[in-house]
């Protein structure tokens, strides 16, 4: 007989959501990520079916200084083009008829359900953001640290060396967004953001293993869809603060230790900002940051050893601020195994 999949919630995971008096409980979603980047990000409809195509301009026309009665060479820019694609990441939500219905508050529950699977969206994209690599993964989009992976490559003029060499560093953002510069990017069909359907009761068939048996039952059904990919326009409006050492980071043992970190880090943002093109203009800039260096940012607006690094309220919650800057802090920049160094293939 048919087997249903793991992927499909079962009386256990009904039980696991109902309170002792029998009313619909509200799980405490501890697997919620702190993942800043989404509500930055400046959206665009690709040019492609399926991606975008951006021309930028690789050299400018010869300017000749003459002598009078001499003729001058004829000049022209050149120009080139590359393409990224959108990855299509898609879910679905199947619950048994039965089980719904048994639920104390069926709406309730396939909202609890609807919300894992918003989160679990928010954590996929952020990390393909930073993370992803078509090449290795055709199915992914190619996200930034593949692009900023060579200190000596097309892109290494926005990266900085931070000095870590171990198998355990992290890498820090200064990501301006905008039309010219780094874009999200959605395919033709398709929209800014994750689409959410409900299907509401249809039938469901259990097995799609080609030549297995199949059957099939009621269910509640949801479909989760977000064509997305990214652009990088213009790579100098993307720094990367790389090869941050997290042991130097973890090893902090009291406030005069605390205070160098903080420093050595403003140091290396300073140059990050000097990196940028002098017209931001149009373009939106956040730091991107794990929570171990927000931490320490943060203590250091806190003391005030820094007149340019504060701690202002924003819609009611408060925000490191570097330059007029917000840092962002990002669960999903991971610790990084592999040191950027020279050398290193970029895409």
């Amino acid at each position: 007989m048919a087997v249903l999949a793991a992927g499909v919630p079962t009386l256990l995971d009904l039980n696991s959501q109902t309170n002792p008096d029998g009313t619909q409980a509200t799980p405490i979603e501890m697997l919620n990520q702190a993942n800043e980047l989404i509500p930055d990000v400046y959206w665009e409809l690709g040019n492609l079916p399926t991606g975008h195509r951006t021309t930028v301009r690789t050299s400018l026309p010869t300017v000749t200084s003459r002598q009078l009665n001499a003729g001058v060479t004829p000049g022209k820019s050149t120009t080139d083009q590359f393409t990224d694609s959108c990855a299509i990441l898609e879910a679905y939500s199947v619950i048994d008829k039965v089980l719904v219905e048994s639920a104390p508050n069926p709406a309730g529950y396939r909202m609890n359900e609807r919300a894992a699977f918003m989160e679990a969206f928010g954590q996929k994209f952020t990390n393909l953001f930073f993370y992803g690599n078509s090449i290795t993964t055709p199915s992914d989009f190619t996200g930034l640290s593949p692009r900023y992976n060579d200190l000596d490559g097309l892109t290494g003029p926005s990266m900085i060396d931070a000095g870590g060499s171990s198998t355990d560093n992290f890498s820090m953002w200064l990501i301006g967004h905008g039309p010219r510069a780094v874009a999200g990017i959605y395919m033709k069909g398709g929209q800014a953001g994750l689409v959410v359907e409900d299907k509401g009761e249809k039938m469901w068939q259990t097995s799609t293993t080609l030549g297995a048996s199949t059957s099939a039952l009621r269910a509640y059904i949801e479909w989760y869809e977000w064509t997305c990919g990214l652009s990088v326009r213009d790579w100098r409006y993307a720094i990367r603060i790389a090869n941050i050492s997290k042991a130097d980071a973890v090893g902090l043992t009291g406030d005069q230790e605390l205070t160098d970190y903080s420093t050595f880090l403003l140091n290396m943002m300073v140059l990050a900002f000097h990196k940028l093109p002098k017209n931001t203009s149009g373009v939106r800039l956040a730091y991107y940051c794990n929570r171990t260096i927000a931490y320490a940012l943060h203590i250091m607006a806190l003391n005030k050893a820094s007149s340019q690094l504060t701690v202002e309220t924003v819609a009611g919650k408060p925000v490191t601020m570097f330059l007029g800057i917000p840092v962002r802090t990002v669960d999903q920049l991971t610790t990084e195994a592999t040191p950027v160094t020279t050398g290193t293939v970029s895409i």
